[in-house]
């Protein structure tokens, strides 16, 4: 919960600073006097969403991770890989957080954080539960597919 409250402020002082990502790259890429040119510190309203989220990041991650519990422990359910409690789904997961750290990599940190975060989920909840690790990577792949499936249904 540390890790990742200080990652939301350091992403908030980045966005503060450069502002998002298609503005720096604007700005990187204008050419001459006619060409628009972006705040280099981003938006007011930006500025203060990220701050904000940086303050209740604790809340967050904690209703973040008790649903994200609960959706990981009734796939191990259906998929037949839930032998232990749920309070040990969310143990496997709590340490499988400690990804968050990446964040502080701007731009790519969060991306390698969450593909790692995945392979954590999986290789805890196998272990957790002692179950196969094609259970739990189906368990942790499931919902993600589900919702990919959703939007391109939509």
């Amino acid at each position: 919960m540390i890790v990742s409250t200080f990652a939301q402020l350091a992403q908030a002082a980045y966005q503060a600073l450069f502002g998002s990502l298609a503005s720096l790259v604007t700005l990187l890429t204008a050419h001459g006097a006619a060409a628009p040119r972006p705040s280099v510190f981003g938006s007011v309203s930006e500025t203060g969403v990220q701050f904000a989220l940086a303050i209740f990041a604790p809340v967050f991650f904690l209703l973040g991770l008790v649903f994200s519990g609960a959706v990981y422990h009734v796939c191990l359910t259906i998929f037949g890989g839930a032998n232990r409690s749920f309070n040990q789904t969310l143990r496997a997961l709590s340490y499988a957080s400690a990804t968050h750290v990446l964040a502080f990599v701007p731009i790519v940190g969060p991306l390698l954080g969450g593909l790692w975060a995945m392979a954590l989920h999986v290789v805890g909840l196998a272990r957790v539960h002692r179950t196969t690790y094609a259970k739990s990577a189906v368990a942790v792949l499931a919902p993600t597919l589900l919702l990919c499936a959703c939007s391109v249904a939509l």
